[in-house]
């Protein structure tokens, strides 16, 4: 596998070798990766399941683990209110 850039300090690194991170040389990098994406995108995302059921996610738990569909369900439900509706 090729040699990439750290998207947080520029340093060239081999993602091959530890801590084996695709995006970042090591964990402080991605832990300041982490904070910025948080910050930008929120501290939650809205995920919605092929049934249309919305849930809460933390974004910190897609950036680690990723999220399958099937894991949704561990997740509270994302309530709002219907639109049209009275507050």
């Amino acid at each position: 596998m090729a040699n990439k850039q750290c998207v947080i300090c520029g340093t060239v690194y081999d993602p091959t070798k530890p801590p084996g991170r695709p995006m970042t040389c090591g964990d402080d990098c991605h832990a300041e990766m982490k904070r910025i994406l948080i910050k930008n995108h929120g501290e939650f995302k809205k995920c919605v399941a092929h049934n249309g059921v919305a849930y809460r996610v933390p974004t910190e738990d897609i950036i680690e683990k990723g999220i399958k569909e099937s894991d949704l369900a561990k997740y509270p439900r994302w309530d709002e209110p219907q639109k049209g509706s009275a507050p």
